[in-house]
């Protein structure tokens, strides 16, 4: 969604008719209706049997609504859901073990199932577990479940996010309907410009599954790395720019998902600012769970939340090394935070990239490409200096640059409360590159967002 131009017209005639809906001042139930049917049709045109497994998933919330002993039977939906979502990352492996024939392929791929599982998780605990009153009506249940602009890849929904927007009156005042079209401008800029502009380079250098590292010098090796950093960053933020802008402008109000992660002075404060509903999620529903950090396990709680972590973004050792560095280093910070503390807050920034940075690799390709590519980068001797040095990198260094301008400058800033507040830079600088990101957008070659697969 939201990267090819056949998507921007379909959603600007759902945009279309839903400011008809509203001049027309159709009910709160009336909007709902819509939004859920447009959210079915969008992932039909994905795949209508993928849309056909997500219609059966709300059913069967709804069937748990209606319940009487919702506390007793939510670990049964629960543990589908689970199951659900385990059957679909995994399935690749699947034909191997049952000694199908290799060419046997998944007959679909489920597009962003990791999301509206967790959406659909969290809500069922809120109900069971934390008094939350349920959402009684199948169009509030399908409006959760499938919103459209959150379902490819995020941010995932929380029922006390969403619920003022289904039930409240939800004019769309001028400060919104400017702060949204805002945030999908700059969330363009940000994926066909940034993001795409740097995944050019970094997959040209790195080659069908990581071949060309073999190639690479030390400086090559390096840059290509800080670059993909900084495609993942551009590409995400930029989806969720775009998701959130969109929601505000149908009256939904929805927290930000990134707050200028490269900017933290640790990882503990990196996974506050870095996709921001999946820690938070990871936070109420996995690791107070568990027992947080009060039973004396912190350490052991918090590495099975970063290896499930890990797990949830793919299958491979890759993504459970990726998951398991960030927890390790999370609580070597908890067991050294006095001593931590008192180090210069540059250093410390210094310490974050390095660490976020190397833990990327695992995150690009297999665990063995990824161990040869930081190999290149650790290795004094792998970095020859040529003529053709400086024009080999400065392609992805231009977009570094363009990097760090987007956390010194800050376009916009995200309040106490997590949502995110207009600034004037904001508005010149989203006018400017939304123009720009236009002619990009219609013209060019673009590249699928990174957390689709997701």
């Amino acid at each position: 969604m939201f990267d090819t131009p056949s998507w921007a017209i379909a959603i600007a005639l759902f945009f279309c008719l839903y400011f008809v809906i509203a001049a027309l001042r159709g009910s709160n139930d009336t909007k709902n209706i819509y939004i859920a049917v447009a959210s079915f049709a969008f992932y039909a045109a994905w795949n209508i049997y993928a849309a056909v497994g997500l219609l059966l998933l709300v059913l069967a919330v709804y069937a748990f609504n209606q319940l009487e002993f919702k506390r007793e039977t939510a670990p049964i939906f629960i543990v589908s859901a689970i199951l659900m979502l385990i059957a679909a990352k995994y399935w690749p492996g699947v034909p191997s073990l049952l000694g199908l024939p290799v060419d046997f392929k998944q007959p679909f791929y489920v597009i962003g199932i990791s999301f509206y599982i967790f959406t659909v998780i969290g809500y069922i605990v809120d109900v069971a577990y934390r008094g939350a009153p349920p959402l009684s009506r199948f169009r509030e249940l399908s409006v959760l479940a499938a919103f459209w602009p959150h379902l490819a890849a995020g941010p995932i929904l929380r029922l006390e996010n969403i619920r003022a927007g289904l039930f409240e009156k939800r004019p769309v005042t001028d400060a919104i309907l400017r702060l949204g079209v805002i945030l999908i401008l700059c969330g363009l800029a940000k994926k066909f410009w940034l993001a795409d502009g740097v995944g050019v380079y970094v997959d040209a250098n790195l080659g069908i599954g990581g071949a060309g590292i073999a190639e690479m010098d030390g400086f090559q090796a390096l840059i290509t790395l800080l670059g993909f950093g900084t495609q993942i960053y551009f590409d995400f933020s930029g989806y969720s720019d775009i998701a959130i802008g969109c929601a505000y402008l149908i009256g939904f109000r929805l927290p930000a998902n990134f707050n200028y992660p490269y900017a933290s002075t640790s990882l503990t404060e990196f996974w506050r600012r870095w996709h921001i509903s999946l820690s938070t999620w990871f936070r109420d529903y996995v690791f107070l769970p568990l027992g947080g950090s009060r039973r004396g396990n912190l350490s052991l709680n918090l590495l099975i939340v970063f290896a499930i972590s890990g797990l949830w973004h793919g299958t491979g050792y890759a993504f459970l090394i990726w998951g398991l560095i960030h927890g390790t280093f999370v609580c070597l910070e908890k067991y050294a935070e006095p001593w931590f503390s008192r180090i210069p807050s540059v250093a410390r920034r210094m310490y974050v990239i390095v660490v976020v940075m190397g833990a990327w690799a695992f995150f690009r390709v297999d665990a063995t490409m990824a161990m040869t590519w930081l190999g290149k980068i650790v290795h004094i001797t792998a970095y020859k200096f040529s003529l053709d040095s400086p024009f080999q990198i400065a392609p992805i260094a231009f977009f570094i640059a363009m990097l760090v301008l987007d956390h010194i400058v800050k376009y916009y800033r995200v309040d106490k409360d997590g949502f995110i507040q207009e600034r004037m830079a904001m508005r010149y600088s989203a006018y400017a590159l939304g123009t720009f990101t236009f002619f990009v957008f219609f013209h060019g070659k673009t590249l699928p967002f990174i957390y689709f697969k997701f």
